[in-house]
């Protein structure tokens, strides 16, 4: 039985995620909050993925959106060999503060001063050059009408040895139902 270890986007609601369809793998949803990092940096948590990806049961199916589609990429480049694959929805591979915008009443899975210090270390997090180092079946998901992130989803698309691309009906800033039908679909 393997596992299917999911990077949510930053600030949103982890529930969708539960809705996936994993089949008979175990579901590792990633708490930022509960992550027991002492510097709270970038380069920290994508140590602290690596390790949990490699004490989970194999064969293991990383996946990410937004923020943790970023984390899954840099992640993969040092677990090359050990993913079944990767899935990406509403990938980004350079780094930006939106992949942390927060609105008022969102939820922020982070202490304030974790927060500032990860917001500090994307600064110039740009992962081009280690995408020819992802050597994982990728499947890559998008919403159709989604004109921001599509561009960046076939760039990134184009840019690995094996990309796939699906763009999702209806859905457009975070999984929807629609993008947790194709998901899941992917999982069979």
């Amino acid at each position: 039985m393997g596992t299917v270890v999911v990077l949510p986007a930053f600030n949103k609601d982890v529930s969708i995620w539960r809705q996936v369809n994993i089949g008979h793998r175990q579901l590792n949803i990633i708490d930022y909050g509960q992550l027991a990092i002492e510097d709270f940096t970038f380069n920290n948590i994508v140590e602290k993925v690596v390790t949990i990806v490699k004490n989970a049961n194999q064969p293991v199916i990383l996946a990410g959106e937004d923020f943790g589609a970023l984390i899954a990429l840099r992640a993969s480049v040092d677990l090359l060999g050990r993913l079944d694959r990767l899935i990406l929805v509403r990938p980004h591979y350079q780094a930006s503060t939106a992949l942390l915008k927060t609105g008022i009443f969102d939820h922020v899975p982070v202490s304030r001063s974790q927060f500032k210090t990860l917001k500090k270390s994307l600064q110039g997090v740009d992962l081009t050059q280690n995408l020819m180092h992802v050597q994982d079946a990728t499947y890559i998901y998008c919403g159709e009408k989604d004109r921001k992130n599509r561009r960046v989803a076939q760039d990134l698309k184009n840019r690995l040895i094996d990309g796939h691309i699906e763009f999702v009906p209806r859905m457009s800033k975070g999984l929807n139902q629609e993008g947790v039908h194709a998901v899941s679909e992917n999982l069979r």
